[in-house]
């Protein structure tokens, strides 16, 4: 389980006893100071000595009620110390996990506007050489195969690479700021992943889903470097 799954179950079952220990305090009576008992005990009005006076009973003592032990209420209080930390935790937790994602690729997408205009081609021309190539070899080798030629023309494109982000990570992350499409990198990525390090067979309709998304991939990629301007060539 992941850390924040078991936050949230720790979060739960701290509630859940948070919310016992309140119901058995709150059915537990509270002690009346005896000036309090004394003042909401009615008294009754003596009656006038008529003839020979007779003593009245002494009054029956009022029975104290039960303290609430105090180790309750510690408890109480602990617990929402306990909560409040937990609390807290889990915000630090997601906060880290944007700050993380936002740094797994290393570059922002404007800094796509910089790249040298021989290997934007160069990222279209393997587009389409994969997009050639796949249906040759059997379908685990030129899924996989496909996947690592993007790799590489990712690596060539002299974009900064944060170091925890892994290869496969950092050229999800290039190829969809290029693209409009994030399915068909996310689709083609995780192919990759199932004909690398999965037992069991790879078929052709892995190869056809691979030919799709590799088809999405190329179109847009070739109308986003045909949209961007270019230097003009020197005057000779």
């Amino acid at each position: 389980m992941k850390r924040s799954g078991w936050g949230i179950a720790l979060l739960a079952s701290l509630c859940i006893v948070l919310a016992i220990v309140i119901t058995t305090s709150s059915t537990t009576p509270i002690v009346r100071s005896p000036d309090a008992v004394s003042a909401a005990t009615p008294t009754v009005a003596p009656t006038p000595n008529v003839g020979t006076a007779t003593a009245s009973p002494p009054s029956k003592p009022q029975p104290r009620q039960a303290d609430v032990p105090r180790v309750v209420w510690f408890l109480l209080y602990g617990l929402l110390l306990v909560l409040a930390g937990l609390l807290l935790w889990l915000l630090w937790g997601l906060v880290e996990r944007r700050r993380r994602k936002a740094q797994v690729a290393g570059f922002t997408p404007s800094d796509l506007d910089t790249f040298d205009a021989d290997a934007e081609q160069r990222l279209v021309d393997v587009v389409q050489e994969q997009l050639a190539d796949l249906s040759s070899g059997s379908p685990r080798n030129a899924v996989v195969a496909c996947w690592l030629a993007l790799e590489e023309a990712v690596t060539d494109t002299g974009l900064y690479r944060h170091p925890s982000s892994t290869s496969v990570e950092f050229t999800e992350k290039v190829i969809e700021a290029y693209t409009l499409n994030e399915a068909a990198i996310r689709r083609l990525s995780a192919l990759y992943r199932e004909a690398r390090f999965s037992s069991h067979a790879i078929t052709e309709q892995h190869r056809q889903a691979a030919a799709r998304a590799l088809q999405t991939l190329s179109a847009e990629l070739s109308h986003r470097v045909s949209r961007k301007p270019r230097d003009e060539e020197p005057a000779q």
